[in-house]
């Protein structure tokens, strides 16, 4: 248990160091890259699709801006993305955005002045927590080793290409396409595993 929260705490940290806005040391820049509060902006396009729908979510009950009737069915209807046309959504709301209110809920319960957007920010770093959990078991199981496990979930939690994708503030789909994957291959593992026991 306290390996895998220390691996779970370095997985945060890596992933909240953009919130540090460490990139500068001017004051008036930072002001620039955060809101009243100090709270840093989201920092790519596609988040701020994701955060478009999720006030959608928290304010209509639906994704949408509005609902609109398509083949006889009142349905979300976006009127932002092609505009001026627009196009309809699913009913079903994404994952991302389902976590996203979840998450502002909570954190809007114990703080007023947390935005969406806040909340937002923060999804794919507390998401991130999660990734080492999986991999630790996985190479755990594969070398024997508790050492072994500990090395492939660092490797893994801290591996570039997967760090960009789910830092603080990136708050797109990467996260929910490889987190429900490494689930899924460990809980195959010990299935497997379970079987030749019980053989």
């Amino acid at each position: 248990l306290l390996i895998i929260l220390v691996i779970s705490l370095i997985s945060f940290q890596l992933r909240a160091q953009t919130a540090d806005m460490g990139f500068t040391g001017n004051l008036e820049l930072k002001k620039m890259f955060a809101d009243e509060h100090g709270r840093m902006y989201l920092i790519a396009l596609d988040p701020y699709y994701y955060l478009r729908l999720s006030e959608n979510l928290y304010k209509h009950g639906h994704i949408g801006e509005t609902l609109k009737e398509v083949d006889g069915k009142l349905v979300p209807y976006d009127t932002c993305q092609y505009a001026p046309p627009g196009h309809a959504l699913s009913k079903e709301p994404p994952i991302i955005c389902i976590v996203e209110v979840l998450l502002y809920e909570i954190w809007h319960s114990i703080d007023p002045t947390v935005s969406i957007m806040n909340a937002a920010f923060w999804v794919p770093a507390i998401l991130g927590m999660l990734l080492g959990i999986p991999a630790y078991f996985i190479v755990r199981r594969a070398t024997l080793s508790d050492v072994g496990g500990i090395v492939g979930a660092l490797a893994l939690i801290s591996a570039p290409g997967l760090l960009y994708k789910t830092s603080a503030g990136f708050a797109d789909t990467p996260i929910f396409e490889v987190l429900p994957i490494l689930f899924i291959v460990w809980f195959i593992i010990e299935a497997i595993h379970s079987q030749n026991n019980i053989k």
